[in-house]
């Protein structure tokens, strides 16, 4: 005598992940991560709603509003056959820009960093990270270059990758990231 929205989610996040391999650009790295799924407090009452979330991870964005698009797409027929309604959240969509570093700058940074410090560069030039936060939004006023501190410090348990439950970091490796900084102004300047 009831619609029950934890089936219309579950089949909506079943929904996604099959229109997500067949209606995509394989080509274009775009990663979902749906994180979160809730509905309800009690083992024995119908919850009124459910709620999915997550992240999407792109660097193409005209790649990303097409994802966004099957997600509505989906998420909006599945709901209905259920006899449900989803709303989105006014900030469904790429909110924020991919984060790439200046090529030059990271070129300048790298050496900088190995005046201080020449036997703690790791390069990171063999993989991709998908960092996509608000330091986005500086590299359209001037060039810009993401640095990365080591954290990883198995004498202390740190290291773990980021957005999971074991992630911490090694504290002490902060001196690094403050050193690197301070050279980069210094160099930067001339002084």
């Amino acid at each position: 005598m009831s619609i029950n929205p934890v089936f219309a989610a579950a089949n909506i996040l079943t929904g996604i992940a099959i229109a997500w391999n067949n209606q995509r650009d394989i080509t274009q790295t775009v990663t979902l991560g749906i994180t979160q799924i809730q509905g309800g407090e009690a083992f024995n009452i119908i919850p009124n709603t459910a709620f999915v979330g997550g992240t999407i991870r792109f660097f193409d964005e005209d790649e990303a509003e097409k994802c966004f698009a099957i997600i509505r797409k989906v998420s909006e027929n599945i709901a209905a056959a259920h006899n449900c309604t989803v709303t989105f959240r006014e900030t469904n969509g790429p909110l924020l820009s991919p984060v790439v570093n200046d090529t030059a700058l990271t070129r300048f940074t790298r050496d900088v960093a190995h005046l201080i410090y020449p036997d703690r560069i790791v390069s990171g030039d063999q993989y991709i990270w998908y960092a996509a936060e608000p330091f986005s939004k500086y590299s359209r006023i001037a060039p810009t270059v993401f640095v990365f501190t080591g954290i990883q410090n198995d004498a202390v348990g740190s290291g773990a990758e980021h957005h999971n439950d074991r992630f911490d970091i090694d504290e002490d490796a902060l001196q690094y990231a403050l050193g690197v900084m301070l050279q980069f102004a210094v160099c930067m300047t001339g002084d």
